[in-house]
């Protein structure tokens, strides 16, 4: 089992998929949620276009294929990097897969976001 995200429009040479363990996707929503990059705000194409304030919790959870819009990972990313740096240190030393992840999100936000099937 797992979840396979896939990028929305990547350019050819890029990257355009990433798999995930179930226990990996359980640990990513538990940080994500603590850090404020998730968000409740119903399904991921509701908020306006440059309102979202991080990826729809409905987007990784379960293999719907909602789009995590280009807008909501910007808006997550930018939660990870205002944590202080002692706690994305420990994210990363307890995560291994953390920074891989990470990545995905920055070239899926420059691809029109991602979907999880």
């Amino acid at each position: 089992m797992g979840y396979n995200m896939i990028a929305e429009n990547p350019p050819t040479g890029t990257a355009a998929y990433l798999w995930i363990s179930d226990g990996m996707m359980d640990d990513a929503r538990q940080v994500m949620s603590l850090l404020g990059m998730l968000t409740d705000d119903g399904p991921p194409d509701w908020p306006a276009p440059g309102t979202a304030t991080g990826i729809a919790y409905c987007a990784l959870h379960g293999k719907s294929g909602h789009l995590a819009g280009p807008d909501g990972i910007t808006a997550a990313l930018k939660r990870w990097y205002a944590a202080p740096d002692h706690v994305r240190a420990d994210i990363t030393d307890q995560l291994a897969w953390w920074p891989d992840w990470i990545a995905y999100l920055e070239r899926a936000a420059a691809c029109g976001g991602f979907r999880v099937r």
